[in-house]
């Protein structure tokens, strides 16, 4: 079938662009500005307004597991050579351990310059380290460097999503997307739901 000059080609359908009011940086930038004018100028309803804040972060959790379970799967089932998924591994790894250091380095520079708690009268000598706390000084204190790597296998599926162990579930992410891509056709079948997925939770979460 042959076209005349007269008919008009189809033209593909490009997506209409957010207004800027509902970028969601924006959006976290206002709610910043917001939470800073409360705290300053009305103490007590921000107080009040805490059930808000702590629903927000035990979402923000509960959705961090999953997206970067499904965004992972879906990076390595939509590469093409499978010699490339340990590239995308380490990446995941790296990326991890970059923005933990810079969050380290960021609360030591905050601590330092600003002098946070400087006005709380306490003697460190008298704090009751017992309990969690004791557990974890005493943890960091004999930890071994090979336990590192020994840490990375979870001891069940779901624990890693319910501790909240992003490394261990950057593991198991890897294993699921290698085992997908290895089935060839019938795994590249479900790659489509693994990328819409981590689309889907991210909206789910109130912004």
């Amino acid at each position: 079938m042959t076209h005349t000059p007269h008919e008009a080609t189809p033209i593909a359908a490009t997506a209409p662009t957010k207004p800027w009011y509902r970028q969601l940086y924006i959006q976290v930038l206002a709610a910043i500005v917001i939470g800073i004018v409360l705290g300053w100028q009305w103490p007590d309803p921000a107080t009040s307004m805490e059930p808000i804040g702590t629903t927000f972060i035990a979402a923000m959790k509960m959705l961090i597991g999953p997206i970067v379970f499904l965004t992972i799967i879906s990076g390595i089932a939509g590469v093409a050579d499978l010699k490339k998924v340990g590239l995308t591994g380490l990446k995941a790894l790296t990326y991890f351990q970059v923005g933990t250091i810079a969050a380290l380095v960021t609360g030591l520079v905050a601590i330092n310059l600003f002098r946070l708690g400087d006005g709380v009268h306490a003697d460190p000598s008298r704090l009751n380290t017992s309990g969690d706390a004791g557990q974890y000084i005493q943890q960091g204190e004999h930890q071994q460097w090979w336990e590192f790597l020994t840490n990375l296998v979870p001891h069940s599926f779901f624990g890693a999503f319910v501790e909240g162990a992003i490394l261990q579930v950057i593991f198991l992410a890897m294993i699921f997307g290698i085992a997908i891509k290895s089935v060839g056709k019938v795994g590249n079948r479900s790659s489509p739901g693994s990328t819409a997925s981590p689309r889907w939770s991210s909206r789910s979460c109130p912004s």
